[in-house]
């Protein structure tokens, strides 16, 4: 089992997510709460969410130091994630699409009790930031 399956089947179970995103150059401001679950089996992940600006579902395969998804955050095509893994807890997943890198980085605390999540989208023409993300994660189960 690679290090990257080990680190998916801690988040395996219910979360609540509390978010702040700031967008654009103005840095415009909103916070989302949502509830997502995590399962894995073999080398599959599935993540299932409900929250106040979407919900849905998303399957992926780890595939080496590649994450397979069958979509994107803002897209409905497939996307691939490359995968680094910081230290035990903490991955780091790097997407491209649409003309936009999402780099999101998510670390494990507390006996897995609690997860920190940051995004930050920068738009490839420009190298500018367009999307800071900021997430609280706890899990429910």
């Amino acid at each position: 089992m690679t290090n990257f399956m080990k680190w998916f089947r801690r988040s395996n179970g219910n979360w609540t997510s509390s978010r702040r995103y700031l967008y654009g150059p103005k840095r415009k401001a909103d916070t989302y709460t949502t509830n997502f679950s995590v399962n894995t089996e073999g080398s599959h992940v599935s993540i299932s969410w409900e929250g106040d600006a979407s919900d849905g579902d998303m399957s992926m395969v780890i595939d080496g130091n590649l994450l397979k998804r069958d979509k994107g955050y803002f897209s409905d095509a497939p996307t691939n994630s490359d995968m680094t893994m910081v230290d035990d807890d903490t991955v780091v997943f790097v997407t491209s699409y649409d003309g936009v890198t999402y780099r999101e980085e998510i670390r494990l605390l507390d006996n897995d009790s609690y997860r920190l999540r940051q995004t930050v989208a920068t738009r490839e023409e420009t190298n500018s930031v367009i999307i800071v993300g900021q997430y609280f994660e706890e899990r429910v189960d």
